[in-house]
């Protein structure tokens, strides 16, 4: 379910994350063999989202489970490999997830083959242990200053990219903002160690507390699926005996020992570096480009003090100057809501890689991307000409500080003269 929810949000964007004619044209890339890079055209992407839905599916209902998993997982990596622009937390772990459901038996709970439920031993069984333990207790040591202090859920949700439905109503009560900040730190930092009490009801109390905690957690912040893929990966950690039966153990082979112990390795090793506690760069470096490394630095080391948002000026022959993502009359001041502004987390993900790029090699494949799209939305009046404009503005008190730069623009027309500061 999570993988369709997954795949559901990104096909809105088919065209302008994962064709030629989008963002991230391959040309962009470096070449790869992932099957996403086969072809540029939305044909194809369609076939391969196709193809990962049919997988989902199969797998939902427990026909094959391993093969499925594994080539949901094959075509998530491709996926993932074709726009990094669009990616954050809630994808490392469902890379990580996937792995693991090539590993153990999805399938033991209810299958289409007849087969005998089954629960899981050995080292397999300790990679979503270690996973979680990471997740939260890397997390929370990656935090430090505002958390201490008390003012970074406060922080947090003044980012209006972020925001939620509640955020406005959590910042009016700076004392439970306050309080907010410094639970969730030091739920963060005690869950590996009540990961490893060996007691039941401990670990059962503990799934039901971060289930309910990432429900709370989306009313006042807006993180796309991660809430979803965390739902996920807890699921796995449920006890057993909340089942009310003893299943039989299936024992892994020499095989799937031997890849659980590689990726219990990797997980050790990515998170020691990331802590600064093992000096590894060649060994990072690697683990980033096949997209193993794990980075949970989720508002740490503490929440950022400045936003920006991107506006695209579209001038045209017969309307005023309008703001082409809202569709409305030209003007600097900040979306009414910077969260849905751009159309979800995918898309404020693409434009933060805009934000911080310092190559200002992006910037070009956006403005195309817009002459084109606007052109194709607005037939009868296509836009002449695009302008980038950035604002960025501090996003705490006392007072806010607003500060414009124009980034250059490009002519839409069908003899387009050179563009300018792109």
């Amino acid at each position: 379910m999570t993988s369709l929810a997954d795949l559901g949000s990104r096909a809105v964007d088919l065209q302008a994350h994962y064709t030629d004619v989008g963002i991230l044209p391959r040309a962009m890339l470096a070449s790869s063999f992932w099957p996403h890079f086969w072809s540029g055209g939305i044909a194809w992407q369609a076939l391969l989202f196709g193809l990962a839905a049919g997988a989902s599916i199969t797998l939902i209902l427990g026909w094959k489970s391993r093969w499925m998993a594994g080539l949901l997982a094959l075509l998530l990596w491709s996926l993932h490999a074709r726009n990094p622009q669009v990616l954050f937390s809630a994808d490392t772990l469902l890379r990580w997830l996937m792995l693991l459901a090539t590993l153990i038996p999805l399938n033991g709970a209810w299958n289409l083959q007849g087969k005998p439920a089954q629960s899981l031993q050995g080292l397999p069984a300790a990679i979503p242990l270690g996973l979680m333990m990471a997740l939260y207790g890397v997390g929370g040591l990656l935090k430090s200053g505002a958390w201490y202090s008390g003012e970074a859920v406060a922080m947090a949700l003044r980012i209006q990219h972020y925001a939620g439905p509640l955020a406005g109503w959590l910042l009016e009560r700076p004392q439970l903002c306050q309080g907010l900040t410094w639970f969730t730190l030091a739920a963060e930092l005690a869950t590996p160690l009540l990961l490893l009490v060996p007691r039941w009801r401990v670990r059962a109390g503990l799934v039901a507390f971060w289930l309910l905690t990432h429900a709370g957690f989306s009313m006042g912040l807006s993180v796309g699926i991660f809430p979803l893929v965390a739902w996920s990966a807890w699921f796995l950690l449920l006890p057993a005996q909340l089942f009310g039966e003893r299943l039989p153990a299936l024992r892994p082979g020499p095989l799937n020992r031997c890849a659980s112990g590689v990726l219990l390795a990797i997980l050790a090793l990515t998170n020691l570096h990331s802590l600064g506690w093992s000096h590894t760069p060649k060994i990072e470096a690697a683990l980033q480009r096949v997209h193993l490394a794990q980075h949970w630095n989720m508002y740490a080391p503490q929440p950022m003090g400045l936003e920006g948002w991107l506006l695209l000026q579209g001038r045209f022959e017969n309307r005023p100057l309008t703001e082409l993502f809202s569709g409305q009359l030209w003007s600097l001041d900040k979306p009414q809501d910077l969260s849905q502004h751009y159309g979800g987390m995918r898309w404020r993900k693409a434009i933060r890689a805009q934000m911080i790029d310092p190559t200002n090699r992006y910037r070009e494949p956006m403005v195309v991307w817009a002459c084109q799209h606007w052109s194709q939305v607005l037939p009868d009046d296509p836009p002449t000409y695009i302008s980038m404009v950035w604002v960025f503005e501090a996003s705490g008190p006392p007072e806010r500080v607003t500060k414009v730069l124009p980034v250059g623009g490009m002519d839409c027309t069908p003899n387009p003269g050179p563009s300018t500061g792109i």
